[in-house]
C-alpha cells in the first residue's frame, strides 16, 4: 500500500498548527530582545489608538511564520494561490521594512 502521510489534510492541519506555535515560540523573543536592545518601539502621540509603546518590528515574525506554513499546504494548493500570496505579502513586507529603515536612520540621526 502506497500512503503518504503528507496527503492528508488532517495531519498537515496539525503539522501546520505546531509549526505556527514552535516558529512563534522562537521567533518572538528574540525579536522582542532586538527591539528592547535597539529601543525599536512606536511611541503613542496624539494620533495614536495606543496607550503605551509597542514593538515596531513584529511583521518580521508574521512574515516568516507564514512563509514557512504555506511549505505545508503547498500539496494542496492545485491553483498556485499561495505563490501570489507569497508575492503580495513579500511587497508589503518590503514597503514595511523600507518604513522600519527609515525608523532607524532617524534614530541614528538623534
Amino acid at each position: 500500500m502506497d500512503y503518504n502521510i503528507l496527503s492528508n489534510l488532517l495531519v498537515i492541519s496539525i503539522l501546520a498548527l505546531l509549526n505556527s506555535f514552535l516558529q512563534a515560540y522562537i521567533v518572538i523573543p528574540k525579536i522582542w530582545w532586538i527591539v528592547e536592545m535597539r529601543d525599536l518601539r512606536d511611541m503613542p502621540n496624539n494620533r495614536s489608538s495606543h496607550k503605551q509603546s509597542i514593538p515596531s518590528m513584529a511583521v518580521v515574525a508574521f512574515f516568516i511564520c507564514l512563509i514557512l506554513n504555506f511549505f505545508f499546504i503547498q500539496y494542496f494548493d492545485t491553483e498556485y494561490i499561495t505563490l501570489n500570496i507569497i508575492a503580495s505579502l513579500t511587497i508589503i513586507f518590503k514597503v514595511s521594512k523600507k518604513n522600519i529603515c527609515m525608523l532607524f536612520k532617524q534614530i541614528a540621526s538623534i
